[in-house]
């Protein structure tokens, strides 16, 4: 029998909220279940204060390691994931992006502030963060990369023209243009997933209460990771 094959997502909030009320990881073993999943979230505070969503590395049993992978900065924006897929691979790991690339398929997504582009400059440097990715992605083909398009934020917190570079970026990502038929290169579009299709923020009816929070809803995490799951299972691995 061969060794189950291993899955790492790197995420911040909105990832651990579709892990634990989409049920992320409970659908992936009914459907999947050659496949572990362990996920990644900010890096360990060791101190009194640190908050619930501090977990470092989570085992596919949903264990707190206690460990992390040393994320720098707990930077996932386009950015922080250049400079991860810019390090050097060492063994033993000493740095994040040896630690990932240990692992059969490499999710990665950056969360909501992202997709507050107020700038055609700033739409322009993450899509050449992105193509550094990219380039990286390149020397790893036995890999399968796997890249989240950045949440929307709902509307009372952005503004129209943002929206729109928001919805430029996320369309470019899933494009032809970016993944060039890349085998081990895939985009799960969740932007526009999760966005209204008219205004290019979060649907009112995966919003939550509170209008100041962007982080989408249960009813919206229980639908996403249905269609997540689905994706997967159609990538040929």
């Amino acid at each position: 029998m061969s060794p189950a094959k291993k899955i790492i997502f790197l995420h911040h909030s909105v990832g651990a909220n579709l892990i634990k009320e989409g049920a992320l990881r409970e659908h992936l073993k009914l459907k999947l279940p050659d496949f572990e999943f362990w996920d990644h979230n900010y890096n360990l505070f060791f101190h009194k204060f640190a908050l619930f969503n501090h977990t470092g590395l989570t085992d596919d049993k949903s264990f707190i390691t206690k460990t992390d992978y040393a994320i720098p900065k707990n930077n996932t924006n386009p950015d922080g994931l250049a400079e991860i897929f810019s390090q050097l691979v060492t063994n033993p790991a000493r740095n994040t992006f040896s630690h990932l690339i240990k692992y059969d398929v490499i999710i990665l997504k950056s969360c909501y502030p992202v997709t507050k582009i107020s700038s055609q400059s700033q739409l322009e440097d993450y899509k050449k963060n992105y193509l550094k990715i990219r380039k990286r992605t390149d020397k790893f083909p036995n890999k399968l990369f796997i890249l989240f398009t950045p949440p929307p934020l709902r509307s009372f917190l952005t503004k129209p023209e943002y929206a729109r570079k928001a919805k430029e970026f996320a369309d470019w990502l899933k494009s032809g243009q970016f993944l060039e038929r890349r085998r081990n290169l895939k985009v799960f579009d969740l932007f526009n997933l999760l966005s209204d299709g008219i205004t290019n923020t979060l649907r009112k009816d995966f919003c939550r209460v509170n209008p100041f929070d962007s982080h989408p809803n249960l009813a919206a995490n229980k639908e996403i990771a249905l269609i997540f799951i689905d994706f997967l299972a159609k990538l040929a691995f």
